[in-house]
């Protein structure tokens, strides 16, 4: 399985896909499915969202993963063709001063670099601050705004150029690349599918990529409000502690290949929370608790309030650097994930869905 997971997440990874720009993983993910044999009735609905739907009967069940990302927005063309931008989701302008960007041009992809101004030019102030994001240029090489104007317009999108990588101490196990928030959660989708047999199946399971949860988790309300789920769960990322500016004590203790991480607290359903812990345990699947205090910031959010509500939990994939170039996570606990989403659909019926039932 992980050598599958690592070319899938390649795949996904290196796939363009800002908020509201999905189209091209969205295909890469129908690519993958079909690669992989999946076994499933396909839906795009008018946001965006793609679901794949296995089995017919029982109580139907909501997996999601967003497949989009964070970026950047063309928001002004100055005089001399350099671009003004903004963020399209929680970019860290840290990270991204001085990088190279693909922008989604009027007819092509557009090659730029994020301006940086040298440190030798530098005065005091300006070396103690992080600046603005809209205080940021883009040099795509134009002379003039014609020049520029006639690759880009107001409102296209981009993304830092990404590396997918795998890191040389744990070359097998540690993949680093921009936009794992949340193509590992899609990947560990696409790889449970390519296990799942309606056959096998006392539910109607419908897998949903969803689209703009960077920007509000605006395709999860459309799809749970479709598709009407009684149980709704978000695979996506989480903090990985255990790196220098960044301790258990801080957050808490999620690290790095230590196994998938079950949710727990006021915004999830008590009941399934447990009933996945206890599956996990029974299957010896790796696992790690974690907690949340109010919104989950993920899918989850709006997913389960839509319509008459949904019986909701979330499962984390552990990922260090969230929102930079370099997110970095463990094979091992995306296989992890995979097994825990399996066991779930594959125990889940009519009887699984009382007990979880508030009363």
């Amino acid at each position: 399985m992980r050598e599958k997971l690592k070319e899938i997440l390649r795949r996904l990874c290196l796939s363009p896909g800002v908020s509201g720009f999905e189209d091209e993983v969205r295909k890469e993910i129908l690519n993958i499915a079909k690669d992989l044999n999946v076994k499933a009735e396909v839906n795009v609905d008018n946001l965006g969202n793609l679901i794949l739907t296995i089995g017919s009967a029982g109580p139907s069940v909501a997996i999601m993963a967003h497949m989009d990302e964070i970026g950047i927005v063309v928001r002004y063309i100055d005089d001399n063709g350099f671009l003004g931008i903004d963020a399209v989701g929680g970019i860290d302008v840290r990270t991204i001063i001085g990088k190279s960007v693909m922008i989604y041009g009027r007819e092509t992809t557009v090659h730029g670099v994020i301006c940086v101004k040298p440190i030798h030019l530098l005065s005091e102030d300006e070396r103690k601050k992080i600046p603005d994001i809209r205080s940021l240029f883009v040099d795509i090489g134009a002379s003039n705004k014609d020049e520029a104007s006639k690759l880009v317009r107001i409102g296209d999108v981009g993304h830092i150029v990404k590396t997918f990588r795998e890191l040389t101490a744990n070359k097998e196990d540690i993949i680093s690349c921009g936009a794992l928030d949340d193509r590992a959660g899609c990947a560990a989708l696409l790889m449970a599918a390519s296990l799942i047999r309606e056959k096998d199946l006392e539910c109607k399971l419908h897998l949903v990529f969803t689209v703009q949860e960077e920007v509000g988790a605006r395709g999860s309300r459309v799809a749970a409000y479709n598709l009407k789920p009684d149980v709704a769960i978000a695979v996506d990322v989480t903090h990985a502690v255990g790196y220098p500016d960044l301790q258990p004590k801080d957050f808490t203790d999620v690290q790095l290949g230590k196994g998938t991480v079950i949710e727990y607290g006021p915004p999830i359903n008590w009941r399934l929370a447990r009933f996945l812990m206890d599956l996990a345990e029974e299957k010896k699947i790796r696992y790690q608790a974690s907690y949340l205090r109010g919104r989950t910031g993920t899918d989850i959010d709006e997913a389960q309030i839509a319509r008459s509500g949904a019986i909701a939990s979330v499962i984390s994939i552990p990922l260090r650097y969230m929102h930079t170039p370099v997110e970095t996570v463990s094979l091992s606990d995306l296989e992890a994930t995979v097994n825990l989403i399996v066991e779930f659909v594959r125990r889940f019926n009519e009887e699984v869905y009382k007990e979880l039932k508030p009363r």
